[in-house]
């Protein structure tokens, strides 16, 4: 707590309403600058201003991923991208790329198709059938929002061609691409900290403006949350929304009504935020959010990874899933 403390104090007093805080510190204690910053946090201003110094935030804010791999299913090409200083991500190489058979968004086991969506690489096989080509980079589909569309499959991978012998010019529903391009890209990507976009199309970009608003309304949506503000709290969730675990958005909101209604005092803390536009089928505007979520009450004690899912529409953001 005292750590705590002392960076809420240091970081306060770096920003435009400096002595404005001190002066509150000394009179009123760090829980006064604490509230003065979330608040702050709340405001499409205040994000403004953070992010007008970045250059090309067109994927995104992302903090904790320095590269991606960017799928566009029509063009059937694999783009390479790393981070800048600048922040900006700039394209390193391109690959051709084969695909699913069958066009569209997988749904199902077995049905032939590349999902659409953002996935970790979780791993990365040395040892692999010779169909495979030299390697192969494990996704993470199914990911939480595919699950909560009870959308079924696995074993979705970047992998190169067979090593002799003809071979089909689409997939059963991974990504592969050419021997020398997969061994390349193994050189370039720490699996930790880099993301798969799969696109049906171009991939979608945002830009400082909508950020801003999406970074707002997540700060609100953490007030509500801390402060048990119900109705604020639940008009955040999408009539369409359902949990990672398939819990649709009544029985949801019922349980956390149930919840709020007990006013335990808890902190709720995020960070390493990313927000990045989410790829969809039908070309609606999403966003994917992951932080770091640090929960503390006297009922529960949670430290991990959050992941929203979230629809844009007229600068507002709804939940429509959540894990």
């Amino acid at each position: 707590m005292i750590f705590r403390s002392l960076w809420l104090f240091l970081f306060a007093i770096t920003t435009l309403f400096a002595n404005d805080l001190a002066q509150n510190y000394q009179r009123h204690g760090i829980a006064w600058v604490e509230s003065a910053l979330d608040k702050k946090l709340t405001t499409v201003e205040y994000w403004q201003t953070f992010l007008a110094p970045m250059d090309g935030l067109e994927y995104g804010w992302l903090n904790t991923y320095s590269t991606l791999l960017l799928s566009n299913k029509e063009t059937k090409t694999l783009r390479l991208m790393k981070r800048q200083q600048t922040h900006k991500f700039e394209e390193q190489k391109r690959f051709s790329s084969f695909v699913g058979e069958i066009e569209g968004e997988k749904f199902k086991e077995g049905d032939l198709r590349t999902p659409v969506g953002v996935y970790a690489l979780t791993q990365r096989l040395d040892n692999v059938d010779p169909f495979y080509g030299p390697l192969a980079l494990v996704t993470s589909y199914p990911n939480s929002f595919d699950k909560s569309r009870r959308k079924t499959g696995h074993g979705i991978w970047i992998h190169g061609l067979p090593f002799s012998g003809e071979r089909d010019t689409f997939t059963k529903g991974c990504i592969a691409i050419e021997n020398n391009d997969i061994t390349a890209l193994n050189h370039e990507v720490d699996i930790n900290n880099t993301l798969l976009f799969i696109a049906p199309r171009e991939h979608p970009t945002t830009n400082a403006q909508e950020l801003a608003h999406v970074l707002a309304q997540l700060f609100v949506w953490r007030k509500a949350w801390k402060e048990s503000d119900f109705e604020t709290y639940a008009a955040f969730y999408d009539e369409e929304f359902r949990r990672h675990d398939g819990m649709g958005v009544r029985p949801f909101l019922w349980y956390k009504k149930e919840l709020f209604a007990q006013k335990e005092p808890k902190a709720i803390d995020f960070y390493n935020i990313n927000v990045m536009p989410y790829p969809a089928q039908n070309g609606e505007k999403l966003f994917y959010v992951t932080m770091q979520e640090r929960y503390e009450a006297k009922s529960l004690q949670y430290y991990g990874k959050k992941e929203l899912y979230l629809r844009y529409e007229n600068d507002s953001i709804r939940i429509i899933s959540e894990h």
